[in-house]
């Protein structure tokens, strides 16, 4: 009964540790592209959004910003993406399905970076 409890015990804090990190990696989704995730410390610009419709497929483009480092971002998304189907074909370049996801990331000011989502259909 004494290891029991001791297994419930590590699991509690376990998933007590867990949860919130996972909770934290992303906290939101892009307004206009819904099944991208935000990356917590990124802030949404949402005025910069552009959407259209085509024959061939969607085009999007959002943006974030935040004080973080572009390694950090790649990182993010990186290993962020794929879990969502997403095929990473080189740093920053995204396929799924009929569709490439670009991600530019560009040095604003000291320590903040500004992230360029770029959802277009994929070229045959």
């Amino acid at each position: 009964m004494m290891n029991l409890r001791k297994v419930f015990s590590v699991s509690a804090i376990l998933c007590l540790i867990w949860v919130p990190a996972m909770a934290n990696a992303a906290d939101a989704f892009f307004t206009d592209l819904e099944e991208l995730p935000i990356m917590s410390g990124l802030a949404e610009n949402q005025a910069a959004a552009v959407t259209f419709e085509t024959a061939n497929g969607r085009i999007i483009e959002v943006e974030a910003s935040g004080a973080m480092k572009a390694s950090d971002v790649l990182a993010f998304y990186g290993e962020t993406l794929p879990q969502l189907g997403w095929t990473r074909i080189e740093d920053g370049v995204f396929e799924r399905d009929q569709e490439r996801l670009a991600l530019t990331i560009s040095d604003t000011e000291a320590g903040r970076v500004l992230v360029a989502f770029s959802l277009s259909p994929k070229q045959p």
